[in-house]
């Protein structure tokens, strides 16, 4: 009897693996097949229901979707205009105390690590979701920095001078 290679093992062992987290992923979402079979008419009839598209209320579709590019249009220059005194801080040519270049980067660096939705979770109890309270909402968003002008580069990922040559001569 001749044994399977190491390959053919291992390939055996993936697909195993693979079984044995979608069987448990299976069980601990409690998938039901005849809960989705029962499911399936209403999600037919939804999208019946959906296609045409109901153009009564047009109007207030549009409206809200001007609203949406107003917040987005006044939230974003907000962000901008509060970001350029916070840019020009963070930027180590323009800052020489080291005092407040690294607490600013610092600032930056943790409030690019939060997500938009988290902010949104923050600012909702706070202001609610109305329009022009989501205004203010983002415009009192520490941090929020336009996107920059090109490709960062550290430091050290400077061109390297070039050496010219001398012209040849005499030295004096």
């Amino acid at each position: 009897m001749k044994w399977p290679s190491a390959r053919r093992l291992r390939f055996v062992a993936i697909v195993l693996a693979v079984a044995a987290f979608y069987a448990a992923s299976w069980h601990l979402a409690q998938v039901s097949p005849a809960k989705l079979a029962t499911g399936l008419p209403k999600m037919v009839s939804w999208a019946r229901k959906a296609w045409p598209p109901a153009t009564d209320e047009l109007s207030v579709l549009l409206r809200r979707a001007a609203e949406t590019v107003a917040m987005a249009a006044i939230g974003t220059t907000a962000a901008a205009l509060l970001a350029l005194p916070v840019c020009a801080l963070a930027a180590r040519n323009v800052t020489p105390s080291l005092a407040v270049y690294y607490p600013i980067r610092w600032l930056l660096n943790g409030l690019r690590g939060i997500d938009s939705f988290v902010f949104a979770l923050l600012f909702v109890p706070r202001w609610g979701s109305d329009p022009s309270r989501a205004c203010w909402a983002w415009r009192s968003t520490p941090g929020a920095a336009p996107p920059s002008s090109g490709p960062r580069r550290s430091r050290t990922s400077r061109p390297a001078r070039s050496k010219r040559p001398r012209p040849p001569g005499p030295r004096g």
